[in-house]
C-alpha cells in the first residue's frame, strides 16, 4: 500500500513543528493519516538535504506492542520489529513540502491506531527524525458523538449520503455537515420516488393491481423518514474530505436494507447468525455513456478481446486498473478476497471478502456502484447485466452463505457427517431448493436475467445441488468449520 500526498501546501510552520504539532498530511487507503513529530525540527531537519527539491530517505515502521530498541536497526537483528521502506519528500519552488511518498508495510492492518515511523537520511544512518502515524479510521466511529467529533476535527463541509433502491442502485445526495449531524440525530426526509421507479427512472404503473403500491400518483411521492446508519461511514475514495454514509427508511417495508434487517432479526430469534460473501462478474467496454447510446448499445468495443479466464498476462498488462480496483475496495472497507479475468472479452470477476449478513449486502451494493464510477473515470463502461449479448457467455453474481451459532461456531459443520454437512445445513439446503422458484424474481429480477438461463451456458436451469459442482443451482462447498458454506 502506498501513501501519496499530492499538492499539499504545508507551510514552514509544519516544517519546524514541535512534538505537539498535528497536521494533516493526506489520505491513506485505510483512513486519514496524521503526523506528529517528536523532533523539534519536524520532518525536515538535519541531514535531509533541504537545499534540494527532492529527498530520499530510509524509513522504518515499528510494530506496537513489540519490545525493541527505539532506534531503527541497520541490519536484520530486529527483523519482525521494524520493516524498512523508502521515503521521498518533494518540495515546491518556495521550499514548502509538496508531497510525501512512502510505502506502508503489509503488516499494518486497516484498523491500526498508531505506528512509529523513524526516518533516516539516505547517507546518514545516525541522524533521524521520528513520526507517529495515527490511522484515523472512520469505520471505527460507532456512536453519534464519535461521528460528530470526527467530522468537526477534520473540518468536513459536506457528506454524501446514499440509500439503496429496489434495484440495488445507491441513490443519494450531498448534505452540508450541519444538516447531516442533525440528520444523524433525528433522521431526515428522502423522496420515496426511488421506490416507485425503475433503474431508468420510469415510474411503475400497476393499473390492474388490487392493492395500492407503496408510492405513486395516489400518494404524491412524499418524503419518507430516513435514518443515517451508524457505523456505515466510509472514506469516499474519489472525493477526499467528503465521507460517505449509508441510510435506510425508518419504515423498512420496501427498503431492501430494512427487509434484510427483518429477516436477520428472525434468524437471530432462533439463535443463528448469517455470514455471506458475494462474487460479481462484470464486462468492461471501451465506451462512454454517450458512445453506447449513439451505437444503440450494439457493436460495443470490449476492454480486451477474446476469451482468457484467470489471465495473469492481461491483469499484468492492465495492472494499474486492477491495482486501483483493489485500492478503492480496501479504502472503502469492501476488501476483495480475489480479483481476476473471467471467460469472455473484457470480463472481470471480483470476490468480496466475507462479512456478517447486513454488512456483506452493504459491501455488495457499494461495489457495484463504485466499480462503475471507477470505470467511467477511466473512460470505460462496466455492466453487471446478466446477458448483454447472445454471442458471449453471460455473467452472474454468486452468493456464498453460511449460518453460525451465537457462540461463534459453525451451524453448517458437523465432522461426524458425510461432507461435514450438519443437520442445520441440510435443512437450510432443502429449504433453499424448495423455495428457489419463489425466490427467483429477487435473484433474477429482469427480463434480461432469463436470457442467461439457458442449458450449457454456466447458469442454473434446475433447482438442484451438488458437492463442489458449479453446474448446479446450489454448490455445497465442504471444508473446515470456517469455510463450510453453500454457493
Amino acid at each position: 500500500r502506498k501513501l501519496i500526498y499530492r499538492d499539499r501546501k504545508l507551510t514552514n510552520e509544519f516544517v519546524s513543528a514541535t512534538s505537539s504539532a498535528e497536521r494533516i498530511l493526506g489520505r491513506a487507503s485505510n483512513g486519514e493519516v496524521f503526523a506528529s513529530s517528536s523532533g523539534s525540527e519536524g520532518i525536515v531537519g538535519p541531514g535531509f538535504k533541504t537545499t534540494t527539491t527532492e529527498i530520499e530517505a530510509n524509513v522504518f515502521f515499528r510494530k506496537n506492542g513489540i519490545d525493541g530498541p527505539l532506534v531503527s536497526p541497520v541490519d536484520d537483528t530486529y527483523a519482525g520489529i521494524y520493516q524498512r521502506s523508502n521515503l521521498t519528500v518533494t518540495f515546491n519552488q518556495t521550499m514548502n513540502v509538496e508531497s510525501i511518498n512512502f510505502n506502508i508495510p503489509s503488516f499494518i492492518p486497516t484498523n491500526a491506531d498508531l505506528y512509529t515511523l523513524r526516518v533516516y537520511p539516505e547517507n546518514n544512518i545516525t541522524s533521524s527524525q521520528s513520526l507517529n502515524l495515527f490511522f484515523m479510521d472512520i469505520r471505527k466511529n460507532t456512536t453519534v458523538k464519535e461521528i460528530v467529533n470526527y467530522l468537526r476535527e477534520r473540518n468536513v463541509t459536506y457528506v454524501k449520503v446514499g440509500i439503496t433502491d429496489i434495484d440495488g442502485i445507491i441513490r443519494g445526495k450531498y448534505m452540508h455537515v450541519d444538516k447531516f449531524i442533525k440528520s444523524v440525530k433525528e433522521g431526515f426526509g428522502f423522496c420515496d420516488v426511488i421506490f416507485g421507479w425503475d433503474s431508468s427512472d420510469e415510474l411503475y404503473s400497476f393499473p390492474n393491481n388490487k392493492e395500492k403500491p407503496f408510492t405513486g400518483w395516489h400518494t404524491g411521492y412524499p418524503d419518507q423518514l430516513a435514518n443515517v446508519v451508524i457505523g456505515t461511514g466510509r472514506n469516499n475514495y474519489f472525493e477526499g474530505n467528503t465521507p460517505l454514509f449509508l441510510a435506510e427508511l425508518k419504515d423498512g417495508q420496501v427498503c431492501p436494507r430494512g427487509v434484510l434487517k427483518r429477516v436477520l432479526q428472525r434468524l437471530e430469534s432462533i439463535n443463528l447468525l448469517a455470514r455471506a460473501s458475494l462474487e460479481y462478474e462484470f464486462f468492461l467496454f471501451k465506451e462512454t455513456s454517450e458512445t453506447i447510446r449513439k451505437k444503440k448499445y450494439k457493436n460495443l468495443n470490449n476492454f480486451t478481446p477474446g476469451m482468457f479466464g484467470y489471465s495473469i498476462l492481461r491483469s499484468s498488462v492492465h495492472a494499474e486498473l486492477y491495482q486501483e480496483i483493489l485500492s478503492m475496495c480496501s479504502s472503502m472497507d469492501m476488501d476483495l478476497e480475489g480479483l481476476h479475468t473471467e471467460t469472455g472479452p473484457g470480463v472481470i470477476e471480483a470476490a468480496i471478502s466475507v462479512d456478517e449478513g447486513l454488512a456483506s449486502a452493504d459491501k455488495a451494493s457499494l461495489f457495484k456502484t463504485f466499480s462503475k464510477i471507477l470505470a467511467q473515470r477511466h473512460e470505460l463502461m462496466a455492466t453487471f447485466m446478466a446477458k448483454w449479448s447472445p454471442d458471449f457467455p453471460g455473467q452472474s453474481g454468486h452468493l456464498h452463505h453460511s449460518l453460525w451459532n451465537k457462540n461463534g461456531t459453525s451451524a453448517f459443520y458437523d465432522g461426524s457427517e458425510m461432507h461435514g454437512m450438519s443437520k442445520t445445513m441440510k435443512h437450510f439446503l432443502a429449504g433453499q431448493l424448495q423455495l428457489l422458484p419463489k425466490v427467483l424474481p429477487m435473484i433474477a429480477p429482469t427480463i434480461n436475467s432469463y436470457s442467461r438461463m439457458i442449458k450449457g451456458f454456466w447458469a442454473p436451469t434446475n433447482a438442484n445441488w451438488g458437492i463442489d459442482n458449479r453446474t448446479c443451482a446450489m454448490r455445497v462447498i465442504a471444508g473446515s468449520p470456517k469455510s463450510q458454506r453453500i454457493e
